[in-house]
């Protein structure tokens, strides 16, 4: 129990750490990367194995992977794979590390300039489907963004109104500028689609009372921000 305990506690530290570094820049940022990735190792000391440290220790090194380019770029994307895949072998239902997982092989294949065919994509796929079967539409933004970079205008456009059903878009000027999508963005089914999503949506009523605002229950991997996104699905366990 003190063991586990400890670990959690380190685990936190290395959370908090991760939040501070992604609003940093530079040295600082790269500062607390490393403090990061330190608190969740040592989260995993004495044969203690939480899926949900791992996870979020491949959140770390992925976003700290975003601040780099070329080597040392890649080299943080690998590294963030290792980890996610583990956390996968720990707890293989958990939806939202199949599907970072699968953004950081994206982000890798980007990084080396990979035509839309290669494996890494095709590994990619495979992630963010497995999520799919175990959390309807958690990556179905992803895999729409894979189907584009394709050339699958019919994929595409299927799995980004999969992403509107059940609320896992980005914003519309994210979706309308995403390069991912570059491919299908002069379509006329595309932009009638970005144009939906700008129109706002009725104002309540302001003879509704007010709903009193619960604290949330966050998810045993993450999923503090929407999933299934261009970006890691959460960040805390």
């Amino acid at each position: 129990m003190f063991k586990e305990t400890r670990a959690k506690y380190h685990m936190k530290r290395g959370i908090k750490a991760m939040e501070k570094a992604k609003q940093a820049e530079g040295a600082d940022a790269d500062r607390l990367f490393q403090d990061a990735c330190k608190s969740f190792a040592s989260s995993m000391a004495g044969n203690i194995a939480l899926p949900e440290a791992l996870y979020n220790w491949g959140l770390a090194l992925f976003y700290e992977g975003q601040t780099k380019s070329g080597k040392a770029a890649r080299s943080l994307y690998k590294s963030a794979c290792e980890k996610f895949s583990t956390a996968q072998t720990i707890n293989p239902e958990d939806p939202n590390t199949a599907t970072d997982w699968g953004v950081a092989l994206m982000a890798l294949a980007r990084e080396q300039k990979a035509g839309p065919d290669d494996d890494l994509y095709q590994q990619a796929e495979t992630k963010f489907s497995a999520a799919e079967e175990k959390w309807p539409g958690i990556a179905a933004y992803n895999l729409a963004c894979l189907h584009s970079l394709r050339g699958a205008e019919e994929a595409c456009r299927e799995f980004l109104e999969a992403a509107r059903k059940y609320d896992e878009l980005l914003d519309a000027e994210a979706i309308e500028t995403d390069p991912d999508l570059a491919n299908v963005s002069r379509t006329e089914w595309f932009q009638a689609f970005v144009a939906e999503l700008t129109e706002l949506p009725p104002a309540a009523s302001k003879e509704e009372p007010a709903e009193e605002e619960e604290e949330q229950e966050e998810s045993p991997s993450g999923g503090g921000e929407a999933s299934g996104q261009k970006t890691p699905s959460g960040d805390e366990p």
